[in-house]
């Protein structure tokens, strides 16, 4: 979407880029069982763009950015006040639809969601 072309990356996979399933894979077991997070945020630009909105997901840590990461990225930062952090976990269609009027209702687009 035009609107958000300008918007830094700010997480990143924390080992890299994987070119095989076997690294992924290897990169997955090692991370679970070292108790480390599969990705990273980058604090400092975290802190640039001082961000009111969060969003992030508690249904699998090897999927995409974890609550912990989110949380700890926030403190590492800084940031003051803290950003909203919504945390996405459904695990039912209507809890995504749920979860898609709690978003939208953090926009400001509420009315817009419950269409």
């Amino acid at each position: 979407a035009e609107y958000i072309k300008d918007v830094p990356a700010i997480t990143a996979a924390a080992n890299g880029h994987f070119t095989t399933s076997r690294e992924v894979h290897d990169a997955t077991t090692n991370a679970v069982k070292d108790g480390k997070s599969l990705y990273s945020i980058d604090a400092a630009l975290l802190k640039e763009v001082k961000p009111t909105l969060m969003v992030t997901q508690d249904v699998c840590e090897v999927c995409a950015v974890s609550l912990d990461c989110v949380s700890g990225a926030i403190y590492k930062a800084g940031l003051d006040p803290a950003p909203q952090v919504i945390t996405l976990g459904a695990h039912t269609l209507d809890g995504i639809l749920t979860e898609m009027q709690t978003v939208a209702d953090a926009i400001g687009q509420g009315q817009q969601g419950a269409q």
